[in-house]
């Protein structure tokens, strides 16, 4: 078989991208890639290099490997929301469109409130820091003739 056009490559590069966004492991990648477009592993590899780096770019930043899996997830997820569409499955689209969103930090970040005052350590600072010097110092002189 003679070389690739530029098209055929890119078409290749796409359906290993699909593959690794699928969860499918270097070794089924190149068994497909052998057995659909009879290559060898080495341009597999390459096929798998350049996928990734599309993954990759689909991304905010490239800076690591967790650029890649978010990329990935993005892909999925944003496959799942189609998907579910198609089906007039908006629920499951709805909890897709979520799971984006939260990926994305789109939410406002939730604040809990803690009631301190009920706990020992920090009650019992507050007392301290509520007293008077003389008091505090009175407490030392108690404690330094109790020992």
């Amino acid at each position: 078989m003679g070389r690739s056009t530029e098209f055929e490559m890119d078409v290749r590069i796409e359906k290993v991208a699909v593959m690794l966004m699928q969860g499918k492991k270097r070794g089924a990648i190149l068994e497909y890639c052998g057995d659909n477009w009879d290559i060898k592993i080495a341009q597999s590899d390459n096929y798998i290099k350049r996928a990734k780096q599309v993954l990759r770019d689909e991304s905010i930043n490239s800076k690591s490997d967790r650029d890649l899996q978010f990329g990935i997830s993005m892909r999925r997820l944003n496959e799942l929301v189609k998907k579910c569409m198609a089906i007039q499955d908006y629920a499951r689209a709805l909890q897709a469109q979520k799971e984006i969103n939260s990926l994305l930090a789109l939410y406002e970040p939730q604040v809990q409130h803690v009631d301190m005052k009920h706990s020992g350590a920090i009650k019992h600072a507050h007392e301290l820091r509520e007293m008077s010097d003389q008091a505090l110092e009175d407490i030392i002189a108690q404690e330094k003739r109790n020992e």
